[in-house]
């Protein structure tokens, strides 16, 4: 059967959509036989898969399905089926350089074959520490007193108060996608810390291992945060003890770094970070 015989007998029919390779040598071989799959217009891939059982020239026997994977790129067949394609596809154009073809479509499918698998990309390392991992006396809350010769717990016994609520209303607003800052005000020793140590339990009981705390101190604590800012991600509660080191840094050079780029950043940043500061300082009235 001639090219002109086999063109005939094959119709048009819904266009092949190709599959979504990254960059590569795969790649390369699909862009190649679907080339010569628009410049056969499109045939239907019933006829094409008859059109190839009919020729015993050929050196593979593509089935439909398969025919559908190798014009898409959505997975590799044998070099002889890939080759039968292109060579089907060539005729069906009513080309005659069948040889070169299947010669250039034989040496992609060679390198597609061979080519080592891309290096693995390993995910940026979060900051912070899991809930379950940190210890509240190294974010600075307050430890109970201590009496000698009578154990304790490191942290006294905590009583919610009307601001505990209106924090886990926060809270619920991150775990539903928004990003929160919190600021808790207060006179010295009146808890504030600790209310955002309990918003975190909270966070953790709702949401077991998925929230980090980042404590940006070291080597100083507007430094580590105009450092590491950028590096954020979702489910990640940046804590702000004593806020007014990061607001207002004794090297002005920091504070493009910090808060207030902190503070516009939890207007711009997407999804699920809280962001806590409770600050010491004069008493405004508000717990």
């Amino acid at each position: 059967m001639d090219a002109d015989e086999s063109r005939s007998e094959i119709r048009r029919g819904r266009s092949v959509e190709r599959a979504a390779l990254p960059a590569g040598p795969e790649r390369d071989l699909r862009d190649a036989v679907y080339r010569l799959y628009v410049e056969a217009d499109s045939p239907r891939l019933g006829d094409l898969a008859t059109t190839i059982a009919k020729d015993d020239d050929l050196p593979g026997s593509p089935g439909k399905d398969l025919i559908r994977k190798i014009i898409s790129g959505d997975g590799m067949g044998s070099q002889q089926d890939t080759v039968t394609v292109a060579v089907a596809l060539v005729r069906e154009a009513g080309c005659a350089d069948t040889a070169i073809v299947a010669d250039r479509i034989r040496y992609l499918w060679l390198t597609a074959k061979t080519a080592l698998p891309p290096e693995p990309v390993e995910p940026p390392a979060r900051l912070g520490w899991p809930v379950s991992g940190c210890d509240p006396l190294m974010l600075e809350v307050h430890p109970a007193i201590s009496i000698p010769g009578i154990g304790l717990d490191p942290l006294p016994a905590y009583l919610p108060r009307e601001h505990d609520a209106l924090l886990r209303q926060a809270a619920d607003r991150v775990m539903a996608g928004s990003s929160t800052l919190v600021t808790v005000v207060g006179g010295s020793s009146t808890g504030k810390t600790r209310a955002c140590w309990e918003l975190v339990q909270y966070l953790d009981g709702r949401e077991p291992g998925r929230w980090r705390v980042w404590h940006p101190y070291d080597p100083t604590r507007p430094e580590a945060a105009a450092q590491a800012l950028a590096g954020v991600v979702p489910h990640t509660v940046v804590w702000l003890n004593e806020a007014q080191h990061y607001l207002s840094p004794p090297d002005a050079r920091l504070a493009s770094g910090s808060p207030p780029g902190c503070a516009a950043c939890c207007t711009t940043v997407h999804g699920g970070r809280c962001w806590c500061w409770p600050p010491c300082g004069r008493s405004t009235g508000r717990r």
